[in-house]
């Protein structure tokens, strides 16, 4: 009886076993996808003809909100006497014989400049720049941004003992000055990832300084590797100029359009522009995201997702495997591909990928193809 019972409790746990086999055999899992990030893409550039050209730059790294900046950089000439200084402190002033926070201090003078023409020494103490008594160094620089290239200078310094005055002749110089503003961009929520593109809008006003008219500025803030968006070729940086080959909606209504059209199963047309380089392509909008895994536990295992597809063969996959990736970050638009293939407890591994192909065996004969 004992015998009997034991068989039959064997027999519910072989067909509780083979339900779980079947049950891991095939699934659908949804799997959280790398996005494509530049960390700095040039979206447009100007130059304003007044020296200074200004380059909007869109800012993203990953797990970041993406920014984008105005960087203006002038070149201009002004003017400049070359005079490097300090202020004094009251011990400097007591050794001097001069009344506390009295004077500036000379510590230096730039080659080619005013301060060394005119006989300017390390060690002079300057009283007054043109007529205007000094007491702190930050004079000196506002000083000079109210002068003018070819103006006559009187500098009155005190020397040992003695106040000399000084008659120095401004100079230009050219500066390279940058300053950088940051745009808070219009998010949107994305309701369903059909897509697989992050869109930020551009306000109005920084539209129309962008792009000289008045569309709806879209830019595209990062991309999920492996998404409809990104097999298509579109990058983070891109500015939409086109939908379906007509106007770029508002930010609002382009979204609802993809979502709509995704849960349909239907197609979107984008046209991008980045600096000279444009792009146009048709996405099949689907939910990328899915991915299939089949699994029987020490014989093999496939998984097919988005942004990568492996299979393997043996307990662990120690037999053989093999893995196919996308690169995130592909030297062009087109996608391109990671390939490595394992054999034999990795005796034997073969990989391939834009920038390097190569095989591996028995783990110290190394060659690159």
């Amino acid at each position: 009886m004992n015998t009997l019972l034991l068989r039959h409790r064997a027999r519910a746990s072989l067909l509780l076993a083979l339900t779980c086999l079947t049950l891991l055999a095939g699934c659908t899992v949804r799997s959280y996808q790398d996005r494509s990030f530049r960390d700095s893409v040039e979206v447009a550039k100007h130059d304003r003809g007044d020296g200074a050209v200004e380059t909007f730059v869109l800012e993203a790294s990953n797990g970041s909100e993406p920014k984008l900046e105005v960087r203006v950089l002038w070149h201009r000439e002004r003017a400049s006497l070359g005079l490097q200084t300090a202020d004094l402190d009251r011990d400097a002033a007591q050794k001097r014989g001069l009344e506390p926070y009295r004077g500036v201090l000379v510590t230096g003078t730039s080659p080619r400049s005013a301060a060394l023409a005119g006989g300017v020494l390390v060690g002079d103490v300057v009283l007054a720049l043109a007529g205007t008594k000094t007491v702190y160094a930050d004079q000196i620089p506002l000083c000079e941004e109210k002068l003018k290239v070819g103006d006559p200078v009187v500098l009155c310094v005190l020397r040992g003992q003695e106040e000399v005055d000084l008659h120095l002749t401004a100079q230009g110089v050219r500066e390279r000055k940058m300053e950088v503003e940051s745009i808070e961009l219009q998010k949107v929520t994305t309701r369903h990832p059909y897509c697989g593109v992050v869109l930020r809008g551009i306000p109005p006003q920084w539209s129309e300084r962008i792009f000289d008219d008045d569309r709806s500025g879209i830019i595209i803030g990062s991309v999920d590797v492996g998404s409809p968006a990104w097999v298509a070729g579109f990058r983070p940086g891109d500015v939409l100029e086109r939908v379906d080959g007509g106007p770029v909606p508002p930010i609002e209504d382009l979204a609802a359009m993809v979502h709509d059209r995704g849960t349909r199963g239907e197609s979107i047309a984008f046209s991008v522009q980045r600096g000279t380089e444009s792009h146009a392509a048709s996405m099949q909008l689907e939910d990328y995201t899915e991915g299939t895994h089949i699994w029987f536990p020490l014989l093999f295992r496939v998984r097919d997702e988005a942004e990568k597809d492996e299979w393997t063969v043996g307990p662990l996959g120690l037999l053989v495997s093999n893995e196919s990736t996308y690169v995130s970050d592909p030297p062009g638009r087109a996608p391109a591909t990671r390939e490595v293939f394992r054999a034999l407890l990795g005796l034997v591994r073969v990989e391939n990928s834009p920038r390097r192909d190569c095989v591996r065996l028995l783990w110290f004969i190394h060659i690159d193809l």
